[in-house]
């Protein structure tokens, strides 16, 4: 017996013998083919372009890393970039799904009619090229602020904003945002934060204030995290006529809304619009509001993303890229004050 390759086990007055793993000997009557089970390897933990090392199933280059572009091109925040090159275009409609709209009336339920669909313009996000220095448009982000590119958006051929609508329980919620007050970044090392704050005072049963808008909040977001504001938003939630059927009456036509005169289309009323700037990100949207009619604490919600998009596959539509956004709905008749929030994919 090869005793060198067996382990013995004292079991009170017995002896159990078990053959080493993996044992091919004559011993094999002593082995207890129990099948070998490795130990799972940790998850690595992905790393941050500019740490001199190209990280393979994470980066296609890095900021101080070897150049691994092709000719005519370097690596520039993590991407290769010709001496001019852009980011460039991308086209961004907003898919449903798995796009939402979540409200506090619901306690952040989406209220979307299921199985209804959303009807939606797209528009095109621009992004320039990254900065490898600081960019002086973002003062306040300091030295964190390397690596951004600007974004800015464009509506349909003859247009000035891209719409869409869907069905809540009570109506059609159509949305216009106006591409051509749009600015933004996208950071293509990650090093800024990126949470935006959406914060009103409802000033009770007084005269609203105008919404403010804060960017830059929060700790680095890593790779791909995107900021973007539109100036203007205009939405409008259209009642179903009365005696309609709430199961089955098609979303209203919101490319028939004039949304520079709201109250003009039948049935909505003061409490039915918004009108306002709305700040997207990739990362945590927070509505905040103030004195809400009604009385009652301030209502104060937040809602992540959990998608970045990705400098390297910018101009894929399908890409990666989930964009969240908090607009406030004040003294409506019934629900009073609330706090929505969009929640946009470009893709499935």
């Amino acid at each position: 017996m090869k005793t060198s390759r067996l382990f013995g086990l004292l079991l009170g007055s017995s002896l159990l013998v078990l053959s080493a793993c993996g044992d091919t000997s004559d011993d094999a009557q002593f082995a207890s083919h129990i099948p070998f089970t490795p130990v799972p390897k940790a998850t690595p933990v992905p790393k941050l372009c500019g740490n001199g090392t190209v990280d393979a199933g994470f980066e296609e280059c890095d900021i101080a890393g070897p150049n691994t572009c092709a000719g005519g091109t370097s690596c520039v925040c993590c991407v290769c970039l010709g001496p001019t090159d852009t980011l460039g275009d991308r086209t961004f409609r907003v898919a449903r799904p798995p796009s939402q709209f979540l409200s506090s009336a619901l306690g952040l339920a989406d209220v979307a009619v299921a199985g209804i669909p959303w009807d939606v313009q797209e528009f095109t996000l621009r992004a320039g090229r990254p900065n490898p220095g600081l960019n002086l448009e973002r003062p306040e982000q300091g030295e964190e602020s390397a690596c951004q590119a600007a974004i800015t958006a464009e509506a349909p051929e003859g247009a000035d904003g891209a719409i869409l609508g869907f069905r809540n329980p009570i109506g059609t919620v159509c949305v216009k945002v106006f591409t051509d007050t749009a600015k933004g970044f996208i950071d293509c090392d990650g090093g800024s934060g990126e949470d935006v704050e959406y914060s009103v005072d409802s000033n009770g049963a007084g005269e609203n204030s105008p919404p403010e808008i804060t960017t830059g909040l929060g700790d680095p977001a890593g790779p791909g995290s995107l900021t973007l504001e539109f100036g203007r938003l205009v939405m409008v939630n259209v009642p179903l006529p009365p005696g309609a059927p709430g199961a089955t009456t098609p979303p209203y036509d919101c490319t028939t809304v004039d949304y520079d005169d709201p109250l003009s289309t039948p049935g909505v009323k003061q409490t039915d619009v918004v009108d306002g700037p709305v700040g997207f990100t990739t990362t945590k949207s927070r509505g905040i509001v103030l004195n809400p009619r009604g009385g009652g604490p301030t209502l104060d919600f937040s809602v992540a993303s959990d998608r970045a998009f990705s400098c390297v596959d910018w101009t894929n539509e399908a890409g990666s890229g989930r964009l969240v956004g908090a607009v406030a709905g004040l003294d409506a008749p019934v629900v009073g004050d609330t706090m929505n929030f969009f929640l946009w994919s470009g893709s499935q």
